[in-house]
């Protein structure tokens, strides 16, 4: 256990890039521990291309376990509108097996308003009380470093009223906004959650590239994950053998090149990192089963959600299309 929480606060420190380690991780940890007590239900922010990667199982039962199932956690599966209608139909039937999960994008203005009243009726439900009425409720949104949890707030207000990024640890303090009379929302901090190699979390843009000692290590990962024929597509490269070659190819394009005509591959490693930060490289994680998803009544939201959910998945391009 000590172990692992030296490694994760390692990996938090190295998301904002703060000197003080040991007190950056603790602080951080302090903001969501703090966000977990106050509030009612906990909206983890998963990015829609890598929902398994941003979750931490071991986080949501300890939650569960400790506040006696009174903390409700619902899924969000943010920046949908990255991957194919069936890829997202079939993560929202396994994620719903054990979670209340809603379909979200603030990027696609076709299908953004629907997502967000898929987002609210369910937050609205969450409020109701049996005989009818409403409660306050408190719900706290939290996630890994850059998976939209800001810019989900904004969108569910209809304006700017928490500050966003592009850049990991961009959110320091908890910030507070009333979304409506009896729904309050807590911005939490990202926080890394997992004990796990640096190159995994790289590739979740929870680390700031610019402060990596290894730039090159996690594109051996990026090429592992990516169909050849995209990359070679992107960069309009012909051919390469392995990451070395991959990136001194793109150095020779883009003149990447020391004083002796050395490729500088740290340099371009950091670009492909940033492409793929900002979705220019086509990629996205499949479930482990296609079908025999186990239907639970427990996590189906009401009819209303379903509707505009079913209008979200409808306008998602099919994995043919892309193809």
């Amino acid at each position: 256990a000590e172990a692992q929480f030296d490694q994760r606060r390692e990996l938090q420190a190295k998301v904002e890039g703060a000197a003080h380690k040991e007190t950056s991780f603790r602080t951080y940890y302090r903001e969501f521990r703090k966000v977990v007590e106050q509030c009612d239900v906990l909206l983890e922010v998963l990015d829609a291309r890598d929902p398994d990667g941003c979750r931490c199982p071991d986080i949501e039962k300890a939650i569960l376990s400790e506040f006696n199932g009174k903390k409700q956690i619902i899924l969000l599966l943010n920046k949908i509108d990255l991957i194919p209608r069936e890829v997202a139909e079939a993560w929202i039937a396994e994620l719903r097996e054990e979670f209340l999960v809603v379909a979200f994008t603030n990027m696609r203005l076709g299908i953004r308003n629907d997502c967000v009243r898929a987002l609210t009726r369910v937050l609205n439900e969450c409020s109701r009380l049996g005989g009818g009425g409403k409660k306050r409720i408190t719900v706290g949104v939290i996630g890994y470093p850059n998976t939209g949890k800001s810019s989900v707030i904004n969108t569910l207000k209809r304006q700017d009223v928490v500050a966003v990024g592009n850049t990991p640890g961009f959110t320091k303090h908890t910030s507070e906004v009333q979304l409506s009379s009896h729904v309050k929302i807590l911005d939490c901090p990202g926080i890394v959650f997992a004990a796990e190699r640096s190159d995994a979390v790289v590739l979740r843009n929870a680390i700031k590239v610019e402060t990596l000692d290894d730039p090159v290590s996690p594109i051996g990962l990026i090429l592992q994950r990516v169909e050849k024929a995209k990359l070679l597509e992107l960069y309009q490269l012909v051919e390469f053998r392995d990451a070395t070659d991959f990136l001194t190819q793109l150095a020779v394009r883009k003149g990447k090149l020391g004083r002796r005509c050395e490729p500088l591959l740290e340099e371009v490693a950091r670009l492909v990192l940033k492409d793929w930060n900002d979705g220019r490289i086509p990629y996205y994680t499949v479930p482990r089963k296609s079908e025999g998803f186990r239907m639970n009544p427990l996590t189906l939201p009401d009819e209303a959600a379903l509707a505009a959910e079913a209008v979200v998945l409808h306008n998602l391009p099919s994995v043919a299309f892309l193809k």
